[in-house]
């Protein structure tokens, strides 16, 4: 793939992905202003809704990582049947395995509830069995985009989340009134297999029809597998992760679940759409580089992606840590969200920006190890993340006076270290990734700084002489310090000389003429 063809996948990509964050996180406002903060079954909706992710989603990840390599790696061998062959193999094995965690889970939601301090605990039992069949629609979902990231089509990937948010939005203004928080249960489910859905036409476009077939003995499927444990496990820490969060939090603070779920998808996911924007385009690169032995190449990918991406993710950490404030306000402090609703979600937002870049660059190393097939390592590094998150949570949250905001803060620390951790380690299978890395990191942790120093005054300056509670003047409390935060950073990144920018504007300018 051309160079200028990366920056545009990514570019588009990037965007896409944006709007259906922006577009989930509109139809989370919504039915959060409908509903208020405070109704029960809307906080146990909150925690229904992530029970399939829990379980699901660490296979999901697993899939995802391996589809691609071994997909990928038989497409360059020009053995599209057998590829062909190998994903409907995995889509019928995979499927069959999914039914039996259905059922587990239909199973678990008569014991899950009395772990939590919701008086209406029939009712988080009927919440969490509707939401069961979606794991379905996850594996699916998972699956095909790998196989369309591993046929050059991102895009359609990309679009999986809008239909959702469409969904939810035009259930709120049309029928919320008469079948209420059910109602939006059932909605979601709908939402979510349309996020399948959608791909579908994309595969049939570029020729790809599902099979059925169950070969247990096929030398790629075996090999799918093999890959897939460890992956699944370090997976399943990071979703123990946020179900423990999430636990720890119907006990500390019953009342702020569907505030810090808010705050929670708001900024990890919104992390995360930045970083699948840029790993879902070079994950298949660097998983080619590897397997063609080009380990200059692929170790030169790697360095690239971490350096492009801290030189995103920086500006923004220090930008929402002062900022906080005022987003939240825009975004959030309506209907029945109150300021004091405001308050907890800063708090919320505070303690998880620290772990903003690191979470960034974990993912970029995962994917790396993927590439090379081996995944034990990335598994390590999510269960010591879990086992830290997991008795620091515990302790912040219940002997200190943190109370609550202690468990963002333990994920935080804990995703600092497990993220050092895998780049030491992966440092030592592929070797140094060079000075210009290392600068690059420093010189934009020193930019962001400025940056920082900048847009607080801003916004101190602007608050003076723009008061008041309309949205409009809101929406200038904080337009005013970002655009300012924005042109500090550039020119910074400019005075320092940040590689990673240096690379950047290459990439613009050389219009493709050399190839990745």
């Amino acid at each position: 793939m051309a160079k200028k063809g990366v920056m545009r996948s990514i570019g588009a990509v990037m965007i896409i992905m944006l709007a259906g964050k922006l577009l989930s996180l509109v139809s989370n406002q919504v039915y959060m202003s409908y509903f208020g903060s405070d109704n029960v079954h809307l906080n146990i909706y909150s925690f229904a809704v992530q029970i399939p992710n829990y379980i699901f989603q660490s296979v999901g990840t697993a899939l995802s990582g391996v589809v691609i390599p071994v997909y990928a790696a038989l497409l360059a061998k020009n053995e599209r049947k057998k590829a062909d062959g190998f994903a409907s193999n995995i889509i019928t094995v995979s499927s069959l395995a999914t039914v039996i965690l259905i059922i587990l889970g239909i199973a678990a939601s008569f014991v899950i509830p009395s772990f939590t301090d919701y008086s209406d605990k029939p009712y988080v039992g009927t919440a969490i069995r509707i939401m069961m069949p979606v794991m379905l629609f996850y594996c699916l979902n998972y699956i095909y985009q790998g196989i369309l990231q591993s046929l050059g089509d991102f895009i359609s990937p990309a679009l999986v989340n809008l239909p959702s948010g469409i969904l939810i939005i035009a259930y709120i203004l049309l029928f919320a009134k008469d079948y209420g928080v059910t109602g939006l249960l059932i909605t979601t489910v709908i939402g979510l297999f349309m996020q399948f859905a959608v791909m579908l036409p994309s595969a049939v476009k570029h020729r790809y029809r599902y099979r059925p077939v169950i070969d247990l003995k096929d030398e790629n499927l075996r090999t799918a597998i093999r890959m897939t444990g460890p992956v699944i496990l370090g997976a399943c820490a990071y979703q123990f992760n946020m179900f423990c969060n999430n636990l720890m939090m119907t006990n500390a603070a019953p009342h702020s679940v569907t505030l810090f779920n808010f705050v929670q998808n708001l900024i990890i996911s919104s992390v995360m759409t930045i970083v699948l924007a840029i790993t879902s385009v070079m994950y298949p690169t660097m998983a080619s580089k590897y397997s063609s032995g080009d380990n200059e190449g692929f170790r030169q990918s790697v360095s690239e992606t971490i350096s492009g991406m801290s030189l995103v993710l920086v500006p923004v950490t220090f930008g929402l840590m002062v900022l906080r404030t005022p987003f939240l306000s825009l975004i959030s402090e309506h209907g029945e969200i109150t300021a004091s609703d405001i308050k907890v979600e800063s708090a919320f937002l505070l303690m998880y920006c620290f772990c903003l870049c690191f979470l960034g660059i974990k993912e970029i190393a995962d994917r790396a190890f993927y590439s090379m097939r081996q995944t034990k390592i990335s598994a390590i590094t999510g269960v010591t993340i879990m086992v830290i998150n997991v008795i620091l949570g515990y302790i912040l949250s219940k002997f200190t006076p943190l109370c609550e905001y202690g468990i963002p803060l333990a994920y935080s620390v804990a995703a600092i270290i497990g993220t050092l951790f895998l780049l030491i380690m992966l440092r030592r299978k592929v070797g140094k990734f060079g000075f210009k890395m290392t600068e690059n990191l420093i010189k934009t942790v020193a930019a962001g700084a400025v940056m920082a120093l900048f847009v607080y005054g801003a916004s101190v300056a602007v608050s003076d002489f723009i008061a008041g509670d309309s949205v409009m003047r809101r929406a200038l409390r904080l337009a005013i310090p970002t655009v300012v935060g924005v042109a500090v950073y550039l020119i910074c990144a400019v005075v320092l000389k940040i590689p990673a920018l240096k690379q950047f504007l290459s990439k613009l300018s050389k219009r493709g003429k050399n190839e990745v």
